[in-house]
């Protein structure tokens, strides 16, 4: 059902939806709103990720 992508894979969506989100000629208006929203949750998860694996390695290192 899901398919596993890596952070980079991720990371490349993100920057897809930021070019989407700076052109001018965006047919709806909604586009943008969802765009924004969607640029939002990635990089609130991308920066939980980088957060969990500082974690992460501080325990491996303790």
């Amino acid at each position: 059902m899901f398919k596993r992508v890596s952070i980079k894979e991720i990371e490349d969506i993100k920057d897809r939806l930021e070019l989407e989100l700076e052109d001018e000629y965006s047919p709806l208006p909604e586009r943008k709103k969802e765009i924004k929203s969607l640029i939002h949750h990635l990089s609130v998860w991308l920066d939980w990720r980088d957060y969990q694996e500082r974690e992460h390695y501080r325990e491996v290192i303790q």
